[in-house]
């Protein structure tokens, strides 16, 4: 099982991830921000050999997938093939079309090559039918026992599963699928289903 944190800004400079399996950091915001320490925080998990992902925080009340995916990508680009990418889905964003949000993992996958997960909390889930069907993979926060109900995704990717004392992950896959995970980062333009984490575990 590979166990992780997701972080931001608020960890600090000097957040300590030895003793993670990998790092999820976020990247941007909006269609303008970058987080101040995205690239302090990724450089040093790379320099510790962690695996790692990166995230946008949506705010469709301001602006366009479009632009968004924009700024995401351009933050990101130089650790595409070698990150897990992300959508974060709460706050405000609820309150605005989960279309919204398919168009930017649309978009971020046809700049990139990458398949994003998306992020939001189990009560929000049955909403993302269609991004379910579009093939993207879950990141699913429920900070309590039993582990999150994916429905209508057939796989649960990530489980945050606490915020105590910061965000703490699991790759949910890596159980069913030995090394399914390791394999999504390194051949990122898979698509995060049942189907495809067959021919992942097999490659």
């Amino acid at each position: 099982m590979l166990q992780g944190c997701d972080i931001s800004k608020w960890q600090g400079e000097g957040f300590d991830v030895s003793d993670q399996d990998f790092v999820i950091v976020k990247a941007t915001e909006g269609r303008t921000y970058t987080d101040p320490l995205f690239y302090k925080h990724i450089t040093n998990a790379i320099k510790q050999n962690k695996l790692i992902g990166a995230y946008h925080y949506a705010r469709p009340e301001n602006n366009t997938a479009e632009e968004e995916a924009e700024n995401f990508v351009s933050a990101i680009k130089q650790y595409i093939g070698n990150c897990l990418l992300a959508l974060d889905w709460e706050g405000t964003a609820l309150n605005y079309p989960v279309q919204w949000a398919l168009d930017w993992l649309l978009e971020v996958e046809r700049l990139t090559g990458v398949v994003p997960l998306i992020y939001c909390s189990e009560s929000y889930v049955k909403n993302l039918k269609i991004i379910a069907e579009n093939g993207n993979g879950l990141w699913c926060a429920k900070w309590s026992e039993p582990k999150p109900k994916c429905q209508p995704f057939s796989v649960l990717a990530l489980w945050q599963h606490t915020n105590t004392p910061y965000d703490k992950d699991i790759f949910m896959e890596i159980l069913q699928h030995g090394n399914y995970i390791v394999n999504l980062i390194e051949n990122q333009t898979k698509k995060i289903t049942a189907t495809s984490a067959k021919s992942l575990r097999n490659s």
